[in-house]
């Protein structure tokens, strides 16, 4: 026989012990009414020592569901978890016994400022008061939902999202909705309601953005009304994808089943490009030139990607000496030459591209405005067969 010490402070008027065995001399209240041999024995004893013994029936077989007795906001009620079934039992009266939640609860947790005593299961959250059942969140989890902590105004759970990475959310303990937030991007700003937002870590100069829930097609709408009063140019396309632009600030947004991804970068959230005393840096490599009147512009490492890119501006040089000069910088490092193209006609833009077993390099040198020259250097390290143009592959 073992004690149970209910993890609340919520006040009782009973004690509850969970016992291993039927005592011979015992009456089993049978819940439900038919005996079952997987059911939870608990011996309650009322104030006047009057005491009985109630056999739980056991809600599922998984590992994960959890058991025990637990003190609920009512002082004469417990809510009794079998094997993942919910009962709450009036211990002065145990005919008015009643399933709760049939199955599968993994978690309890009693929230005292609150009034509640809160179960979970692998994808709601639901809320036990002093009247009964308050509210069941809905499905916030694909799977795997664990409570990490509650008070009077807010449930902190924590999920796994669709690539298996755990996240937190928030919930209104009021309601078992999530909590009211503001989703910002840029210098925008847009109320979130019947969402859940969440960030996910930066990746180099990009940021991510989810929202999940079924307001996200009203908060699209909302937020690319917001951008285009900002200023950026907003483009939307057929299937429920919108694009963004302002000053160097781009984001991407797509709108899918109670869900909307946003991807969005600023070029200022990037380090500039690299002028080595031998030429021009990327990627860790030199690229051998003289850099007499280069600036550097932008430097940028496609997330997940093995491709850098990065620009520099140049004054007092013509576009196409200037690229004669890089393709035979670049046949330095990658000595399989795939030509200096020049421009076609009506645009002013020149290609060069050289390669290896390794290495792809491709530069593209256009005139741009007050008699610069714009120099965009990629690279692709490692694997360059796929990237590089059939007529170029060994």
């Amino acid at each position: 026989m073992s004690a149970v010490t209910p993890v609340s402070t919520f006040a009782r008027s009973y004690e509850a012990d969970v016992l291993d065995a039927i005592p011979s001399d015992a009456t089993v209240h049978d819940f439900p009414k038919a005996k079952s041999e997987r059911a939870l024995l608990v011996r309650f004893t009322l104030p006047d020592g009057a005491s009985w013994l109630g056999g739980f029936e056991a809600g599922s077989l998984a590992a994960r569901a959890c058991s025990g007795v637990f003190a609920s906001p009512s002082p004469t009620r417990a809510c009794v978890v079998s094997c993942g079934r919910v009962y709450a039992v009036d211990v002065a009266h145990p005919e008015r016994t009643t399933v709760v939640l049939p199955e599968l609860v993994t978690q309890a947790l009693p929230d005292v400022p609150a009034g509640l005593l809160l179960f979970a299961d692998p994808w709601e959250i639901h809320a036990y008061g002093i009247e009964g059942l308050a509210w069941s969140s809905g499905r916030i989890a694909i799977d795997g939902l664990t409570m990490v902590s509650a008070d009077a105004r807010t449930v902190v759970v924590r999920v796994e999202d669709a690539d298996g990475e755990a996240e937190e959310r928030r919930l209104d303990v009021r309601t078992g909705r999530p909590m009211r937030q503001l989703l910002s991007l840029f210098d925008l700003t847009a109320p979130v309601d019947d969402a859940i937002v969440t960030e996910r870590p930066p990746q180099e100069a990009s940021r991510v953005v989810v929202v999940d829930g079924p307001g996200v097609a009203r908060l699209a709408d909302t937020l690319a009304e917001t951008a285009a009063a900002a200023g950026f140019e907003v483009r939307r396309s057929d299937g429920g994808s919108w694009t963004y632009e302002r000053h160097g600030q781009r984001a991407q947004v797509l709108l899918g089943a109670n869900r909307l991804g946003i991807t969005y970068t600023d070029d200022a959230w990037f380090p500039p490009a690299t002028l080595d005393e031998g030429g021009l840096g990327i990627a860790g490599l030199t690229v051998p030139i003289d850099t007499r009147g280069f600036t550097p512009g932008l430097a940028r490492h496609l997330p997940g990607t093995n491709t850098w890119i990065s620009d520099w501006r140049v004054s007092d040089r013509s576009p196409e000496p200037l690229c004669f000069e890089l393709h035979a910088a670049l046949l330095r490092l990658a000595p399989r030459s795939n030509g200096v193209w020049p421009p076609p006609s009506g645009s002013t833009r020149w290609r060069v591209e050289a390669y290896s077993d390794d290495l792809l390099f491709q530069a593209v040198v256009e005139m741009g405005e007050a008699a610069e020259v714009s120099v965009r250097l990629l690279i692709v390290r490692g694997e360059p067969e796929a990237a590089r143009p059939a007529a170029c592959r060994a």
